[in-house]
């Protein structure tokens, strides 16, 4: 049995305070773990550029579930992963791995999948192993050599309902088949031309194939006559379990994070009180250069040049250093090829420091070939001031709100806090206060009831002492959805367009797979039905073909571009648009009026039944900047293809979701005419601007799953933002 193709991705667990810095006294108490994660990539086949190396880190997915609690930590991209570890509690947990491109057949992408349960155990060291073997089923062929003798022009198709791939002549790649509940055989066709100018054709399957196994295709001939069907041709299949012929480490990069502070952020303290801080360098490798780069420190020190590497130097270097207050531990642990090195800035060397901002840059290299490299800089600000006005992030300035932030540089003040006033404003009776919260050296405070799209001015004070240095931010714009109430169409084409140009394209529907199949637009402007204005947009689910042969389409609309059909009549969908703020709601008016289902896909969805009432479906979504794309179509925040529902549909619980919110329609709505509605926007993360916003509605919920009620139609107009 040869080994199977696997990516490997190590968990290593290990005890708080071995080989890194413990900060929470929670942490310790609760005697739980902390988790390390590296992986490589071992494949069948060598791939073809660091680039695709790459691409293969950053498609890879990443959960880790606890028993009793359910998913408690995901990642998108191994560069998201954290190289200082995860602290997880001690109980039964469980990692599973997604890599690659599920697609349905390609000669070039693959699809990996792991699933691993370990233990997070008090006083435990322990490592997991999460082998996210290939999912894919492969396949080739092989021609024997008298083959052109007997036939030529020859090739071999091969595939299923979702996909099928040729190898024309003595093509030796592989083709990668991914299988589902509608596809669980492969088909394959061998085509040629006898000498006699006959076409040759022989057909066969290959039944319930297994994942990552391989099965050869060996066309075989001997002899010099050209009997179809004779024993002169044979075609066997050889199964076997694929090969391991390359192997790619993909190692995290070393993380620099500061000792009890944000190492990001400058580090406030009083002027000849520093203190001892000191920062730690984690690698989930050796590590082969830390350097710190800063003239200053050098001359501090009594070194000559700009830099010293703390893994690399003398021990007249080292001497020199401890002289004057810096302390270096290096560990690495070989059994877990993991590596940290703390540096200590003591008070001796801290506390004779004159006042002022010192910058040290700081840079650390792993062993690795690829050579893996952080940078980080730590800012230590010495001042008599008690407290200094830091920058606004740009994550916590939302349209009416902002938070603000200040370094404590000497505690002992009876109250913290914030002055503020629009900056077009100058007199001093306009300024605002705002009392701050303190959280160990950092005050913070978040005003309301800003203006949108208003610059502020701001200033920290501690009881009598007020900053004299002056922060400003602006206040986000209260933008809208364009073409939100759905006046603007293109109808002069057999494909219903949701604007007057392609250029202005903000909203698209499924109209281009069902007009191009029956003329059917199931998407249309109403001017019968709306709130305001001239027209509403009319969605009616419906079966678009002849008799039975067709396929059933939801009525439907969203942000972003039809990108094209496979298998006839699935549909590629792009979803999103850039978008930046951050509304609090979505309201508009509907009507809806559903009707039993008369359609289902059983296979996806088993507890939907023809006659179950159908419900409709609208849902909004702000993501991040993160993108997706399939073959040679655009980029996308999100890529829907509804051949591989499992794979490729939208989800609330996707790594890359800020916010969500949704309403599901279950009955029709009172009146004949439109009601109001509105849609709570719940936060995910706070701390993070969106880049992309994500709107659908569909008059069947489940139409992605081709499943729902002939004639069940919502129509919508005037959609708004709440800020």
């Amino acid at each position: 049995m040869k080994a199977l193709n696997y990516i490997y991705i190590g968990i290593w667990l290990m005890l708080c305070g071995t080989l890194t810095a413990c900060h929470d006294e929670n942490e310790l108490s609760d005697g739980g773990a902390r988790v390390y994660l590296n992986a490589s990539v071992s494949s069948d086949i060598k791939l073809a550029s660091r680039a695709g190396t790459d691409e293969l880190k950053e498609n890879t997915l990443i959960w880790i579930s606890k028993k009793d609690k359910g998913l408690v930590k995901k990642f998108e991209g191994l560069s998201s992963l954290p190289a200082n570890g995860l602290w997880l509690t001690t109980g039964e947990y469980v990692a599973e791995g997604w890599a690659g491109d599920s697609v349905p057949a390609s000669f070039t992408d693959r699809y990996f999948t792991g699933y691993a349960p370990f233990t997070v155990s008090k006083g435990q060291s322990t490592g997991v192993n999460l082998n996210c073997k290939i999912a894919n089923v492969v396949a080739s062929v092989n021609y024997s050599e008298g083959i052109d003798e007997a036939i030529s022009s020859y090739s071999l198709t091969v595939g299923h309902e979702g996909g099928e791939l040729t190898f024309e002549g003595r093509d030796t790649r592989k083709g990668y088949f991914m299988m589902s509940s509608r596809s669980r055989d492969l088909q394959w066709t061998l085509n040629g031309t006898l000498p006699s100018g006959e076409t040759f054709t022989r057909t066969g399957t290959i039944e319930s194939p297994k994942r990552a196994t391989e099965y050869t295709i060996n066309v075989n001939y001997s002899g010099s006559e050209t009997t179809v069907g004779g024993g002169h041709f044979s075609i066997e299949i050889d199964e076997t379990a694929i090969e391991v012929n390359h192997e790619v480490v993909i190692r995290l990069a070393p993380f620099i994070m500061g000792d009890n502070f944000d190492i990001t952020k400058p580090f406030y303290a009083e002027l000849g009180k520093v203190g001892d801080h000191a920062f730690f360098v984690n690698a989930s490798a050796q590590l082969s250069s830390v350097i710190i780069d800063s003239r200053f420190f050098m001359e501090q020190c009594g070194l000559d040049g700009n830099d010293v590497d703390f893994i690399h130097m003398s021990d007249e270097v080292r001497r020199a250093l401890e002289s004057h207050g810096i302390e270096t531990v290096h560990t690495y642990d070989p059994d877990l090829d993991v590596a940290s090195l703390r540096v200590k800035f003591s008070a001796a060397f801290n506390n004779v420091l004159p006042e002022g901002r010192y910058d040290f840059r700081i840079i650390a290299t792993d062993v690795k070939p690829t050579s893996n490299r952080t940078e980080a800089t730590f800012s230590l600000v010495v001042s008599n001031a008690p407290v200094k006005v830091e920058d606004p992030s740009p994550a916590g300035i939302w349209t009416s709100q902002a938070t603000l932030s200040g370094g404590i540089i000497s505690a002992g003040a009876s109250e913290y806090g914030f002055l503020y006033r629009a900056a077009a404003s100058r007199a001093d009776e306009d300024w605002q206060k705002a009392v701050g919260e303190v959280s160990g050296t950092t005050v913070t405070a978040t005003i309301t009831g800003l203006t949108p799209g208003t610059r502020y001015e701001y200033k920290v004070y501690a009881d009598d002492f007020i900053s004299a240095d002056i922060k400003s931010f602006t206040t986000d714009s209260e933008q809208q959805l364009p073409n939100a109430g759905f006046e603007e169409w293109n109808t002069s084409s057999k494909t219903y367009l949701i604007c007057t140009d392609a250029s202005s394209m903000f909203w698209d529907s499924g109209n281009h797979g069902s007009s191009k199949l029956l003329g059917k637009n199931v998407t249309q402007p109403d001017e019968t039905v709306k709130h305001s204005g001239q027209r509403s947009i009319k969605m009616e689910s419906q079966f678009v073909g002849v008799g039975t042969i067709g396929a059933f389409a939801a009525g439907n609309m969203f942000v972003g571009e039809f990108l094209g059909t496979e298998n006839s009549t699935k549909g590629i969908l792009g979803w999103g648009r850039p978008w930046t703020t951050r509304p609090k709601a979505l309201k508009g008016y509907i009507k809806y009026s559903p009707q039993a289902i008369t359609h289902v896909d059983s296979d996806n969805l088993p507890d939907v039944h023809t006659g179950d009432m159908d419900s409709g479906i609208l849902y909004i979504a702000l993501v991040d900047d993160s993108h997706k794309s399939y073959q040679s179509y655009k980029s996308y925040p999100w890529i829907v293809r509804t051949a591989d529902p499992a794979n490729w549909l939208f989800s609330k619980d996707k790594p890359n979701v800020i916010a969500y919110g949704e309403r599901i329609f279950t009955e029709a709505t009172a009146g004949d005419g439109m009601i109001e509605f509105e849609i709570p926007i719940e936060y995910y993360k706070t701390d993070i601007k969106p880049s992309n916003i994500i709107v659908v509605a569909s008059a069947s919920r489940y139409g992605d799953y081709y499943t729902g009620g002939q004639s069940s139609t919502m129509w919508l107009d005037d959609l708004q933002l709440v800020y």
